[in-house]
């Protein structure tokens, strides 16, 4: 697989429970996760999401950011 490869996951934040140390970390305002969305759509999902036990632990606002 080259680096060009890419694959497109549809996700829905419903569908994921958070994990409780996930919630330690506030949400991003609607500004900051456009920036992210916007980010997202030309570079790429950079960081992976963690999920632990079936929970998001990490990454809720990136997963949020790409269901816009």
């Amino acid at each position: 697989m080259s680096e060009n490869d890419q694959t497109t996951i549809t996700v829905n934040m419903t569908d994921y429970q958070l994990h409780p140390a996930c919630l330690l970390f506030p949400d991003m305002d609607d500004a900051e996760l456009a920036k992210l969305a916007q980010s997202i759509k030309e570079n790429g999902q950079r960081l992976p999401i963690i999920e632990y036990k079936g929970m998001i632990l990490d990454g809720k606002n990136s997963l949020r950011a790409c269901e816009i």
